[in-house]
This record gives C-alpha cells, sequence and structure tokens, in this order.
C-alpha cells in the first residue's frame, strides 16, 4: 500500500492520519459507514463518491496510488451500487503482472435484489477513510471534540 507503514494492532487493517489521530481504517470505516447502504455514486470534480444513507461521502481513491479512480459509466455504476451495503473489509496480497506483491485493502458490499448472496469486493486506498467527507452530526468527524466518556 503506497505510503502505508503502520497497521492495527488488533485487525492488522492499515492506520491512516485523520485530524490529528491516527485511526484503523477499517474501525473508523465501520463506525461511520458500517451496515450502511449506499443511496447515490455521484462525481466532485475529478473523484467518484459513494453517498450513503446517513450522508457520509466514500471517495473512491485507487489502492496502489492514491489517485481518484475512473468510472467510465456512472449510471451504470451507480445502479449496480445503490442498494447495497457496506458488509465488511479485508487485506488481501496481490500480484501485479510484472510480479509485485502489494498488500490491498478491500470494502466488500453485500448483494442486492435477485442476486443479495453476490456480495462486490473493492480494493480501495485505506486513505480514502482520511478524505470522507462526513454530514455535520456525525460524532466521528474529523475536528469534532469526543466526550471523555467514549460517546
Amino acid at each position: 500500500m503506497t505510503g502505508t507503514k503502520r497497521f492495527c494492532k488488533r485487525d492488522g487493517f492499515p492506520l491512516v492520519k485523520i485530524g490529528d489521530r491516527w485511526e484503523c481504517a477499517g474501525e473508523y470505516l465501520n463506525r461511520c459507514i458500517g451496515g450502511e447502504k449506499i443511496v447515490d455514486l455521484v462525481q466532485k470534480r475529478s473523484t467518484f463518491y459513494y453517498v450513503f444513507e446517513s450522508g457520509h461521502q466514500f471517495p473512491l481513491l485507487c489502492s496502489c496510488c492514491n489517485s481518484p479512480l475512473v468510472v467510465d459509466n456512472l449510471e451504470e455504476s451507480r445502479q449496480r451500487m445503490r442498494e447495497r451495503c457496506l458488509k465488511s473489509m479485508a487485506m488481501a496480497l496481490t500480484i501485479s503482472q510484472d510480479g509485485k506483491e502489494t498488500l490491498t485493502f478491500l470494502l466488500e458490499f453485500s448483494g442486492k435484489g435477485l442476486l443479495w448472496r453476490r456480495r462486490i469486493a473493492e480494493p480501495i486506498s485505506p486513505q480514502a477513510a482520511a478524505q470522507m467527507r462526513h454530514p455535520n452530526d456525525c460524532p466521528h468527524k474529523p475536528g469534532r471534540r469526543r466526550s471523555k466518556r467514549g460517546k
């Protein structure tokens, strides 16, 4: 993973700098969008975002270089992803055509409709967690003070 050298001791997911804190990408995403449905796919400048039912906007960034992913057909991709929920995250070792091994962060989304068992796993940059846009009422929004009781 480009630029990632730190990993969570609990689950092995990459750590990313969010605001002024290092956070486990998997735990952070699970708190904000875990189990939530995608309601739209939108483009803002050169970046595409999954929009979740809570209002979170998750940027689609390349797992190897952190640059925005290209969506060839916005409407087709929108239809394919709407109503899918973020179900799980995983780490996988991938091998490129030139034989280079890379540790890749994967997001797994639920199936939908008649294909509810058919899940989609997408390689994504863990830096997308740091660039996610939060609704104003999100308690995990960077810069928001957390209560001492952990709420």
